[in-house]
Formats: C-alpha cells, structure tokens, sequence
C-alpha cells in the first residue's frame, strides 16, 4: 500500500491534515464495531469495513506526517547553514546520538593522560630523591600543630631542625594535622588520613600534641624511654617533663615520651606548637641512633660547631701545593745542571 492508496482507503484527500486525518480514523473504528454487533446480532452487513486495512492505512499516514514535520523542523533548524544544511544535520544527529559515548570517551582519555603525568611526576620524584643525600633522621609532626602563616611547606622546618644537626645532611617530615576537636565529617575524614598516615610513614620521631599521646602510646608505637632517661638524658629531664601510658601488652605505665615544648631550640623552630611530646618510634626504627640523639641536643640546647668548611679539601690543597713546590724544586736543579 502506497500513501495514495492509505488516503483513499481512510476516504480522505491526500492534501488531508491530521486533525481531519484521526476524525475519520475515528469514525471508522466506530463504523467497524457497529458492523461487527450487526453481524453478531445475526443482522446482514452491506459495504463491510476491513479494519485491518484501515489501521494500515492510519499508520502510513501517520508515518508519512511525522516524516514531513521532521523535514520542516529540520529546514527549520538547519536552512540558515545553506549548502552545508546536510552536514550540519548529521553533526548534529551524530552528537545527539552519541554524546554519552563521546563523554565516557573523553573521561577515559582524561584518566589516561592523568595516569601518564602521575607516572611521569613518580619518576622524576623518584629520580630527585636519588640525587638527594641520604635521610638522617625523619620526624612526623602529629596533632593540632601549625606551621608559621599556615605553610604547608615543611622545608623550612626542616631545614632549621637540621641546623642544630651540623653532622647531618638530611632530615625529612611530615606534618599530619588532627583537629583539636572533632565533631564534623571533615574531622573524621582528617582522623582517617591520620590513620593511614601513620601505616604508611615510619618516621624515626614523633612530635604529637598532649591530647594524642596516650592514644599512640596505647598502640605501641613508640619505644619505652626509661634507659635513656636513667642514663645520657638525666640531666636534662625533670619529672614533670616525662609522659607515662600503659600498652595492651604491657599494663604498666611506662616512659614514652618527653614534653619539649619549652626547650630552647624548640622554641625556635618556625612551628606554632602546642604541649609537645616527642617520642621514639618502637618498632623498626630506622635511625634510631639518631633519634635519641635528636632527644639529647634538643633537651640539653648545645649544638656543636660545624665542622670546618672541608677539611678534606684543605689537605688535598696542601697536598697540591707541596707536589707543586717539588715540581719547582726539580725543574730549578735541571736548570743548574744545564
């Protein structure tokens, strides 16, 4: 069935429009049901109606108006680009139809590149640290502690904790902030963070604040200080400045930590502290020479003098200018010779 066909079925002219189209649709299928309760009734039925042919004659029809009202909204929406009407059209059909596609595309090109820089950014992390000295001591500032004017950079604490260390060539920290109080879902998020932090970073020394002591100390995280208060640490240590808890696996209340807060050279660093301890980590610490020797200068306040500028280099100097005179010497006695 063609579309003149579908009109003349209907009993309409094809320049029909659709209000006229779906009365007549509709008076057909009234038309219909009527013959078909005649015939039911046992009435005979003169010029009966196909309903099935009706219906695929409405529909072609219908067809045939959606097709022309695209067409308008297309030469509506695309006329103004002319001759490139027909491109601009499946453009915009292509984009229509696949703009998730197009999406998902880009985030994974997005996630891609992301991954690449992150690679990238890994190696020339780790390509720096290999040229950089080794680390001597690392240190965590864990608590409600801030660096001077709110920096997060923690070089120029670093750099100024090591000054007092003239035989050292490295220190590196990491400052890990735990609200004083917490109550909001940002809190619980920088609890978090806290947590993995300290799984991940083994720092030989811990700078906590009074109010995270005991709870690192219950934890077994630091190493018990008695010997050291007994022994090279006992004429800079008061009671009042040792800090007790008791582990799971010691009931005891032992020795943990020291408060440093009014010592000289804690004073001066470029940190706004508040009741610091400082305690050595108890499990795999990997200098920890160096940290109880962290815990000497910075309870007695004497740094030691930095050691002359090169002393190697002045004995290869003299060893230079020595070689040099003999030279001289040699040349003066073939001199003479001749």
């Amino acid at each position: 069935m063609d579309v003149k066909q579908a009109f003349t079925t209907l009993g309409l002219p094809e320049d029909a429009d659709k209000d006229a189209v779906e009365k007549r649709y509709t008076l057909l299928i009234k038309q219909a049901r009527t013959q078909q309760r005649r015939e039911e009734a046992g009435e005979s039925v003169a010029d009966k109606i196909d309903l099935d042919l009706v219906n695929q004659a409405y529909k072609l029809v219908l067809e045939l108006e959606k097709q022309q009202e695209v067409e308008a909204f297309n030469a509506n929406k695309y006329g103004k680009y002319k001759k490139m009407a027909g491109s601009a059209e499946k453009a915009d059909h292509f984009f229509s139809y696949y703009k998730w596609h197009l999406i998902v595309g880009v985030l994974i090109v997005v996630g891609i590149i992301y991954g690449i820089n992150s690679y990238l950014d890994r190696q020339e992390e780790k390509r720096l640290e290999a040229l950089r000295p080794p680390i001597d001591l690392s240190f965590m500032l864990y608590g409600n502690f801030f660096l001077e004017e709110g920096s997060q950079d923690i070089v120029p604490l670093e750099e100024a904790m090591l000054a007092y260390f003239p035989e050292w060539k490295r220190v590196k920290g990491v400052l890990t902030y735990l609200p004083g109080e917490q109550g909001s879902a940002q809190d619980a998020a920088l609890v978090q963070k806290a947590m993995i932090m300290l799984m991940t970073e083994k720092s030989d020394i811990y700078l906590i604040d009074e109010n995270n002591f005991e709870q690192l100390a219950r934890q077994g995280l630091l190493m018990p200080l008695e010997d050291e208060v007994a022994g090279p640490l006992a004429p800079y240590v008061t009671d009042d400045m040792l800090r007790k808890a008791a582990t799971e696996e010691d009931t005891s209340p032992r020795v943990y930590g020291i408060k440093l807060g009014e010592t000289k050279l804690m004073q001066e660093l470029p940190l706004i502290y508040r009741d610091m301890v400082v305690g050595i980590r108890g499990i795999d610490p990997e200098h920890p020479d160096n940290a109880k020797l962290f815990l000497e200068r910075f309870l007695s306040g004497e740094v030691p003098a930095a050691p002359p500028a090169s002393e190697e280099s002045g004995a290869d100097d003299a060893e230079a200018e020595s070689s040099g005179d003999a030279a001289s010497s040699e040349a003066e006695a073939q001199d003479n010779a001749a």
